[in-house]
């Protein structure tokens, strides 16, 4: 076989670019270090390497997650050891404050201002923010500020009962915060004991506020325990003469434990073995306005028809309804209120079940609650003057509304936090 010139000349300048390439490449391998520059190098190599490449980087990040964790339980430790030095230093302060045979006004004076400046202390110390600015004892709430209030009202945990943890390896995970509910708040108390708020609702400017409270009969309390109450301004008519008043409930069923108590402003109140006091001028409630169904409302009213033959209709109020039989000579309005006020047919029992009045006039609820007559007959609308074969309808009736609210709620907190339920 002939070789011509041209292709020996080609194949030595193939050759020379060749041996060029791996000269470049194997100085690119010295340059850097590296034996595989490219996947085509080698591709088994190439995948070993991009599996370390990525633990080296998980490796890295893990480390800066272990930084964070150790700095953020660093600032934990050290806030929680000032907040235990402080409840050492109140409790000597309160060991301070019993020795009454030497200490004067003054220096008690000086034992409240301190107290007061301690507890400053102690919320500014649950509010801490780790170096993100995020507060380190709110949660999963962290970018809002967990503990508000005052020394004088005491404080309120604003955030959540979350929990957050930081991956410092691959199947490991440790906390790096605790929530303020689990650290300062959800302390059980050594005995049933109260915490107190004033409803965000409440309308008295300025606000009336409640104090901390105690427990004075703790046999009492411990029968009534864990129920809660709700104490609630009346409107002003509901005694005599007129003035605020208060009606104190159970919560959970309204079972009513005081009613139209008359306020006196920084009085304590009494109840199920609990003492309170509320300052300032707390806001009134509404009175009702009665809903009345008045004789010939809706017809002229008769008056005139013996019922020797009993006959019925019914009234519904407040989702009851109760039957009333008319069975009396009828010849006036006095007639027929003494016939729906008679005990012996039942309707008195059935009025008062309802909450409702009769006399000359109509029918009439003063609880301001509206009602239906229905289920009657031709005879008894000619009496009355009223569609009860259809039905008639109050409508003039509101019932009262409550003023300003204060709550007095099972604790499970700490002597420092009242929270809100």
């Amino acid at each position: 076989m002939r070789i011509s010139t041209v292709q020996i000349f080609n194949i030595a300048n193939r050759s020379m670019a060749d041996a060029n390439q791996a000269m470049i490449k194997t100085q690119e391998q010295l340059s850097t270090g590296r034996r595989v520059l490219h996947p085509s190098d080698d591709p088994v190599a190439s995948t070993k390497i991009m599996q370390l490449t990525d633990e080296l980087a998980s490796i890295e990040q893990y480390q800066k997650n272990i930084d964070i964790a150790e700095n953020n339980l660093t600032i934990e430790e050290f806030v929680l050891d000032s907040v235990n030095n402080l409840v050492q230093r109140m409790q000597e302060l309160g060991v301070q404050a019993g020795n009454t045979a030497t200490m004067g006004v003054n220096e008690y004076r000086a034992l409240a201002s301190e107290v007061t400046s301690r507890l400053d202390e102690l919320q500014d110390l649950l509010n801490t923010r780790n170096a993100n600015g995020d507060y380190i004892f709110g949660g999963f709430q962290s970018t809002e500020e967990p503990f508000s209030g005052s020394a004088q009202n005491g404080f309120r945990y604003n955030g959540d009962e979350g929990q957050q943890f930081i991956k410092i390896a691959n199947n490991t995970t440790i906390a790096t915060s605790d929530s303020g509910k689990s650290a300062f708040v959800d302390i059980p108390s050594g005995h049933n004991t109260i915490n107190t708020y004033a409803s965000p609702r409440n309308t008295a400017i300025p606000a009336a506020s409640i104090s901390v409270g105690d427990v004075f009969d703790q046999d009492l309390y411990d029968d009534f325990y864990p129920e809660d109450i709700v104490i609630s301004f009346n409107a002003d008519n509901a005694i005599s003469p007129p003035g605020l008043n208060f009606t104190a409930t159970e919560k959970s069923t309204g079972r009513v434990l005081l009613a139209n108590e008359p306020y006196t402003p920084g009085n304590d109140i009494e109840v199920m073995g609990v003492r309170v006091a509320i300052s300032g001028q707390p806001d009134s409630g509404t009175p009702a306005t009665p809903a009345r169904r008045s004789y010939g409302a809706d017809a002229a009213a008769g008056f005139s028809f013996n019922f020797a033959v009993a006959e019925t209709f019914t009234i519904t109020a407040g989702g009851r309804t109760e039957t009333f039989t008319l069975d009396t000579n009828i010849t006036s309005a006095a007639d027929l209120a003494a016939n729906l006020n008679d005990v012996a047919n039942g309707n008195a029992a059935a009025l008062a079940s309802l909450g409702l009045a009769a006399d000359t006039n109509g029918i009439r609820s003063n609880a301001g609650i509206n009602f239906t007559v229905a289920n009657g007959t031709a005879n008894i609308d000619a009496v009355m003057g009223l569609n009860t074969t259809t039905s008639s309808t109050s409508v003039d009736g509101v019932r009262a509304q409550a003023g300003d609210k204060f709550q007095v709620i099972r604790k499970i907190s700490s002597v420092f936090l009242r929270v809100s339920v």
